[in-house]
């Protein structure tokens, strides 16, 4: 509408989308035109830009969040079955609040206790802008790795 007064908007605070979330308008007189700002090169990331995207689930210690300035990230629960070397017994399993076999279970199957992993699509975002920081833990993880966890890209 040429009849609207876009500068009164300045620097306020309004109400956008469906949930009303508050957002701070800033009006600015472009020099370049609507089609020349939104150009793909401009809108999206550039590449080795810092994150990291998860491509598997990753298991991750309490620690880790401290390499983090922020995540977009979910867990998932996950749990594992701990195979003895000479099983005497296949019956109903026990659980185990660690990775101990639980007490008179030394030759049996018994589950370990629940883990929360990082779920797949996950994207991390390094403290320190250096992706190292994040990744050096996701690889320390060995045994994850080769079951298919712990994979990412950074971009």
């Amino acid at each position: 509408d040429p009849g609207f007064d876009l500068a009164a908007l300045h620097n306020r605070c309004v109400p956008l989308g469906g949930e009303k979330s508050i957002a701070l308008v800033e009006v600015l007189n472009p020099s370049e035109s609507f089609e020349a700002r939104f150009l793909p090169g401009k809108i999206y990331p550039k590449r080795n830009s810092g994150q990291v995207l998860l491509v598997s689930d990753a298991l991750v210690d309490d620690h880790f969040w401290g390499n983090c300035i922020a995540a977009v990230a979910e867990t998932v629960p996950f749990r594992n079955i701990i195979t003895p070397e000479s099983p005497r017994s296949y019956g109903p399993m026990r659980h185990s609040s660690d990775q101990q076999p639980p007490t008179g279970a030394l030759n049996t199957l018994y589950k370990t206790g629940k883990l929360q992993l990082l779920k797949r699509g996950s994207v991390l975002y390094p403290a320190s802008g250096n992706v190292k920081s994040i990744t050096d833990p996701l690889n320390a993880q060995v045994q994850f790795r080769q079951i298919g966890y712990n994979h990412y890209f950074t971009f």
